[in-house]
């Protein structure tokens, strides 16, 4: 084997582990323009296969959110708060409203909570669900540690 040829073989090695090593890099969204939604669908993804799952939500000039009952039971949603970085809690679910939910059933409205952010503005929020079921009266509380994670429209 010539030194030129273990020289080039050399560089073609060199570059493929370079063109891997950026493909990873954009992937997990490393490079701005490329890859950089990955992190904002793991949060969508995480938020929809809870119990009680958030399938979409939108904050801001218009407040619009959708539930699924992904539990084994029909259930009966009692209230849902966010709670802002800044500490400001909105609660989306008005005093007294209950919403009952079969398995697998959604439900979409548009929340009276007026969630105030400016357009564009990527915000954080803790959630805090209660349901209880309805067969058992049994009460249950989802408060995940992550952070659902909505931009403002």
């Amino acid at each position: 084997m010539s030194k030129a040829q273990v020289a080039t073989e050399y560089i073609v090695v060199v570059g493929v582990v370079i063109v891997i090593a950026v493909i990873v890099v954009a992937t997990m969204g490393g490079l701005p323009g490329i890859g950089g939604g990955a992190g904002k669908n793991a949060n969508s993804a995480y938020w929809k296969t809870l119990k009680v799952g958030i399938m979409s939500a939108a904050v801001g000039s218009t407040d619009k959110f959708s539930l699924r009952n992904n539990d084994i039971h029909n259930i009966q949603v009692i209230d849902i708060n966010l709670t802002a970085s800044n500490g400001s809690v909105y609660q989306l679910f008005t005093s007294g409203q209950n919403k009952g939910l079969g398995v697998g059933e959604a439900y979409n409205w548009g929340s009276p909570a007026d969630i105030a952010c400016a357009s564009g503005e990527l915000q954080s929020y803790d959630v805090l669900i209660k349901y209880r079921l309805r067969k058992t009266n049994a009460y249950f509380v989802i408060s995940p540690r992550k952070k659902l994670e909505l931009e403002c429209n």
